[in-house]
C-alpha cells in the first residue's frame, strides 16, 4: 500500500535523526528530575539540525513514547512539544496531530484491532481533532465497508461524545480520507489516476451512508477532497494545485458535491494567496455563489492564522476590515475559526481575547457566534457555561452566549 510504503520510508529517514538525538543525550548529564522524553525532546531542538529533522526528530521521540507507553501518554508528550516549541507548532497543529493519530492506528490498534482497547486521550480532540482524523483514516482504508464504518461511528459518539462533542462527524470526515486511501490501492497504473476515478466510488459512498445525518454526509464528502487537495499540494499521483483559478478543478463535480469541493480547495488558498488577504478576496470572487465566496474567504484565513497561532493578530484583522464589506464577516470569523480550531484543547484565551479586538459591533456579533460554534465543538454546553460562571471566558460573549441560548 502505497501510504504504508511511504511511512516505512519515512521511519528509515529519522533513524539517522534518531542516532543523533542518543548520541546527543548521553553525551550530557541527565538530572534525575528530569524525565527521558523530555531530555530527547530538548535534543531535537538543537540549531545544528535544519527544521525538518527537528521535526522529523520529535517524531522518533514520539514512536519510542508509543512503544513504551502507549496511545495517551504519546499524545501528552506530542502537547509537551507543540507547546514548547514554535518550529514545531508553527507547521500545523492539525497535521502534526493528524500524523500522531496515524501512529497511533499502527502502532496501537493493529497489535489488537480492538476499539475498546484503545486508550483514547482525553484531549485529542485538540487541533482541530487531527489525531481522530489519521486514525479514522487508516482504519476505513483497511475496511471500507458501509457497516463497518456505521458501527464504528456509532461507537465512537457512545465512548467519547462528552470529551469530543464532534466525534462522529470527525469519524465521518475520517472516513472520507480513509475511502480514498483504499481506491488508490487499487489504482496502480498512472494511467488510472484521475480526479473522477479517486473520488467517484467513494462520494457516492458517503452519500449511502445508513445512518449518517446530512451534515455527517457533507463532513464524509470534504474527508474525500481533503485527500485529494493535498494531494494536489505535494503534486502526488500526477495531480497539481493550480494556484491562479483554485476553483475552477471543481467544475467537473455535480452542484451538489461543488460546496464540498471549494471547503477543501480554500484549505490552500494561504500559498496561492501569498499568505496576502486582498490576494485572497481575489481567489474566492472566482466562485459565483455569494455564500460560498463567503465559506471560501472563511476557510482560507483559517489556513493562514494557523502558520503563527500566537502572533500578533491586529495587523490581520485590520486587513480583513479594509476588504469589501460582504466579505468581513467571513474574513473575521476565518481567523477566529482558526485560533480555535489550530490551538491546544482548553487553550482559547487566545481566541477570545480576538473577539475583544476593536472591531464594528456587527462584525464582534459575528466573532462571538462563530465562537460559540467552535466551542460546542470541543466542549459540551454545560462546560462553556461554567467557563463563564468562572469568568474563563469574557463577558461581552458570555452575555452573547446566555442571550443566544434563552431564544
Amino acid at each position: 500500500m502505497l501510504l504504508k510504503v511511504n511511512s516505512v520510508f519515512w521511519w528509515v529517514s529519522v533513524a539517522a535523526v534518531t542516532t543523533f538525538v542518543v548520541v546527543v543525550v548521553s553525551a550530557g548529564h541527565i538530572s534525575s528530575s528530569r524525565s527521558p522524553y523530555t531530555a530527547s525532546i530538548e535534543a531535537c531542538s538543537t540549531t545544528e539540525l535544519q527544521e525538518v529533522l527537528q521535526i522529523d526528530c520529535w517524531y522518533s521521540v514520539l514512536r519510542d513514547v508509543f512503544d513504551n507507553e502507549g496511545t495517551q501518554r504519546a499524545f501528552e508528550v506530542f502537547v509537551e512539544i507543540y507547546d514548547g516549541y514554535p518550529v514545531f507548532a508553527n507547521s500545523g497543529c492539525h497535521r502534526h496531530a493528524h500524523r500522531v493519530g496515524d501512529m497511533a492506528y499502527y502502532y496501537d490498534y493493529l497489535t489488537h484491532k480492538d476499539l475498546s482497547k484503545v486508550a483514547f486521550p482525553k484531549n485529542a480532540s485538540t487541533c482541530g481533532y487531527g489525531f481522530y482524523h489519521g486514525f479514522f483514516e487508516h482504519l476505513v482504508q483497511d475496511v471500507p465497508d458501509l457497516d463497518f464504518v456505521t458501527r464504528t461511528c456509532e461507537f465512537m459518539a457512545d465512548i467519547l461524545l462528552e470529551n469530543a462533542p464532534a466525534i462522529q462527524q470527525t469519524c465521518y470526515h475520517g472516513t472520507g480520507h480513509g475511502l480514498v486511501l483504499a481506491i488508490a490501492d487499487e489504482l496502480l497504473k498512472p494511467e488510472e489516476w484521475s480526479l473522477q476515478a479517486f473520488t467517484y466510488k467513494p462520494l457516492k459512498f458517503c452519500d449511502s451512508l445508513p445512518k449518517a445525518r446530512e451534515k455527517d454526509k457533507e463532513d464524509c464528502r470534504q474527508g474525500v477532497f481533503n485527500v485529494i487537495v493535498d494531494w494536489m499540494a505535494d503534486g502526488e499521483y500526477n495531480l497539481s494545485y493550480n494556484l491562479k483559478e483554485p476553483f475552477a478543478v471543481c467544475d467537473i463535480y455535480e452542484n451538489v458535491y461543488k460546496p464540498d469541493c471549494y471547503y477543501e480547495i480554500a484549505q490552500k488558498l494561504d500559498k496561492a494567496s501569498d499568505f496576502n488577504t486582498v490576494n485572497m478576496v481575489t481567489l474566492v470572487q472566482q466562485i459565483k455563489d455569494p455564500s460560498l465566496q463567503n465559506m471560501a474567504m472563511s476557510v482560507g484565513m483559517a489556513g493562514i492564522v494557523q502558520h503563527d497561532p500566537l502572533g500578533e493578530k491586529s495587523m490581520l484583522l485590520g486587513e480583513c476590515l479594509g476588504i469589501p464589506d460582504s466579505l468581513q464577516d467571513a474574513c473575521v470569523v476565518g481567523l477566529l475559526g482558526g485560533l480555535v480550531e489550530h490551538g491546544i484543547e482548553g487553550d482559547y484565551i487566545t481566541a477570545i481575547n480576538f473577539c475583544e479586538l476593536e472591531m464594528p459591533s456587527e462584525v464582534r456579533k459575528a466573532c462571538y457566534e462563530e465562537l460559540q460554534n467552535k466551542l460546542l465543538r470541543f466542549e459540551t454546553e454545560s462546560t462553556v457555561v461554567g467557563m463563564c460562571d468562572s469568568e474563563v471566558l469574557t463577558k461581552g460573549y458570555c452575555a452573547f452566549h446566555a442571550e443566544s441560548m434563552s431564544i
